[in-house]
Order: structure tokens, then C-alpha cells, then sequence
């Protein structure tokens, strides 16, 4: 029980992380910084795909949890930020891709 505990936590933890980053990243192409646009790229490029896909897996997790029968507020909560993130990401793209 405690693993599983730990498995929330640690989803969580990392799917609140990924919102803030990407809503970070976010501001930043439409505000860019004047200095340390190197470092800025740099950590985006190492960091964004293996965020997007840790948010893909605690996303598909989540479901997978929810449909199984452990309804519990934490895979619920889990779900709605990875589904937050993903729609807020497809909706910047979409935005990104009129202009």
C-alpha cells in the first residue's frame, strides 16, 4: 500500500511540475528574456521531451487507475492536470500553427 502511495505522490508531484514548466515556457516564447537565451534554450531542449513524456505515461496511468476501479481523489487529480497541460499545449500549438 505504501508503493502505491508513493506512486501518486510522485505523479503528482511530477504532473504539477510539468504544468508550471510548460505554462513557464509558454510565457516565454510569448515574452522572451533579453539575456541568458542560451541557458533558457538549452535546459527547454534537455527538459521538454522527457516531460512530455512522463506526462503521457502519469496521464495514461491515471485512466488506466480510474477505469480499473480505484476512483481515488489522487488518480482523479492526476488526470485533470495532465489533461489540463495536454489541452493547453494542443491549444497554444493550434494558436502557434494560425499565425
Amino acid at each position: 500500500m505504501k508503493n502505491a502511495f508513493s506512486i501518486k505522490k510522485w505523479l503528482l508531484y511530477i504532473g504539477l511540475f510539468s504544468l508550471a514548466y510548460f505554462i513557464f515556457l509558454i510565457y516565454l516564447s510569448y515574452f522572451p528574456l533579453k539575456t541568458g537565451e542560451g541557458f533558457i534554450q538549452f535546459t527547454g531542449e534537455l527538459i521538454t521531451i522527457p516531460l512530455l513524456l512522463i506526462m503521457l505515461f502519469s496521464f495514461a496511468f491515471s485512466i488506466f487507475k480510474i477505469f480499473k476501479g480505484d476512483k481515488s481523489k489522487a488518480y482523479v487529480l492526476i488526470f485533470t492536470i495532465n489533461l489540463i497541460s495536454i489541452l493547453l499545449l494542443a491549444y497554444i500549438t493550434y494558436l502557434q500553427i494560425r499565425e
